[in-house]
């Protein structure tokens, strides 16, 4: 049966969203459509290419041709953005005057995809049949222009001997971080305190230390501070020898200490691994380490001079478990759009499925999978969309959510 909402104890939310460039979302196409669409074989874009600024708004005309070089009229005709953060829409359908809308959401260089609508048996594109590429064109979006610099929050103290990272953002005039300006730095007091052109900070000695961050347009933005005594006297990482697998992360306690054994607070740290036998491993700033490959690693932390190290050996994961096919749940007539596979409250074993537009992507399925060898759709909720994009159910089973797109 079907229904137009649970009315069981599962709360199912229904939160528009946008999925990512599906081309099984496209409307049905008319045979007249398609047998047009089976024509084209090249498309005229005017402009040939596009550079805008970000919020801008434009344009492309599409002239669809056959193999004579004759305009194709009445196919039905797409263009997919590649990237929506840079050009939207995501999926934009032909006008009737020829022509697409274009709306520059962020910088970046893409290349929007042209499709038509065909019959299945004449054309796929990306294992979607009845669609077929007829070209590209090239869309620059540049960002607005930066009209100042913003200084990341340091999380370190300065003391003598460290080295960390300083940060910044460049801001727009419509106070949105610029997606494409470079940060460049450099230091006013060398003999206290240098800086790499990247931002690296190493401090020598204690003093009044003066950096600045540049950026495009001679953007500066002064960072001042005064460099102090480092009071450390020890490093100390636990535990110093550990056994592990593959993959798995061993997360090492590592403290700073004082002359009297205290935890010194914001002392920056340097971390690196090196192999004993083996490469491929990391070490983060929070002190987690994890390798790709067995075999033995030093890990090491260090600063001002001063360091601590562990080893750690590591051994092969168990050979991955077979599977085997022992079940199949079918609806031929729609496609899948996401699956979530969980415990109810009831003690069975569930699955939900969205679905696509093509064939009715305003469904999302119920299947009992307690039995694999014998799944079974027991339900169906329907919303008013054309695709349900994502299923997603809470660890105690209590409540659900999907995501739709293409409301009436």
């Amino acid at each position: 049966m079907s229904r137009p909402l649970s009315k069981a104890s599962m709360i199912l939310a229904l939160l528009v969203g946008l999925a990512g460039p599906v081309f099984g979302q496209l409307p049905p196409v008319t045979p007249e459509q398609a047998a047009k669409g089976v024509l084209v074989v090249r498309a005229v874009f005017e402009p040939g290419e596009l550079a805008l600024t970000r919020g801008d708004t434009a344009h492309i005309l599409v002239v669809l041709h056959d193999e004579a070089g004759n305009p194709v009229e009445g196919a039905l005709a797409f263009m997919f953005s590649p990237d929506q953060n840079v050009v939207g829409p995501q999926v934009g359908r032909q006008r009737s005057d020829g022509t697409f809308p274009i709306e520059a959401r962020g910088p970046g260089r893409i290349r929007p995809i042209l499709v038509v609508r065909v019959n299945d048996d004449d054309g796929s594109f990306r294992g979607t049949a009845g669609v077929r590429e007829i070209g590209m064109v090239e869309i620059a979006v540049a960002d607005w222009p930066v009209n100042r610099l913003e200084m990341n929050e340091v999380e370190y103290t300065p003391y003598v001997g460290t080295t960390y990272k300083l940060t910044a953002r460049a801001m727009t005039d419509h106070g949105t971080e610029h997606g494409a300006a470079v940060v460049e730095w450099r230091s006013d007091t060398p003999k206290v305190a240098t800086v790499t052109g990247g931002g690296v900070l190493t401090l020598h000695k204690t003093g009044d230390a003066r950096i600045v961050a540049r950026t495009e347009g001679d953007i500066d933005l002064p960072y001042e501070f005064k460099v102090i005594k480092n009071p450390l006297r020890s490093l100390s990482i636990a535990p110093v020898s550990v056994q592990t697998r593959t993959g798995d992360v061993v997360r090492f306690d590592v403290q700073a200490l004082d002359k009297k054994d205290k935890p010194i607070e914001g002392m920056a740290l340097s971390y690196s691994v090196f192999g004993i036998d083996s490469a491929g491993a990391e070490i983060f700033a929070d002190g987690s380490f994890v390798a790709e490959h067995p075999g033995a690693f030093r890990a090491v932390v260090s600063t001002g001079g001063i360091s601590a190290e562990a080893i750690v050996e590591v051994v092969a994961r168990p050979d991955a478990t077979p599977v085997r096919l022992v079940g199949k749940g079918q609806v031929s007539h729609v496609a899948t759009s996401d699956l979530w596979v969980f415990s109810g409250k009831d003690g069975r074993d569930y699955a939900y499925t969205g679905t696509h537009a093509q064939g009715g992507g305003q469904r999302m399925f119920v299947w009992d999978v307690t039995e694999p060898s014998n799944i079974q759709l027991t339900d169906s909720v329907m919303v008013d969309a054309r695709v349900v994009n994502d299923v997603k159910v809470n660890g105690d089973a209590s409540w659900a959510i999907i995501t739709r797109e293409g409301a009436s």
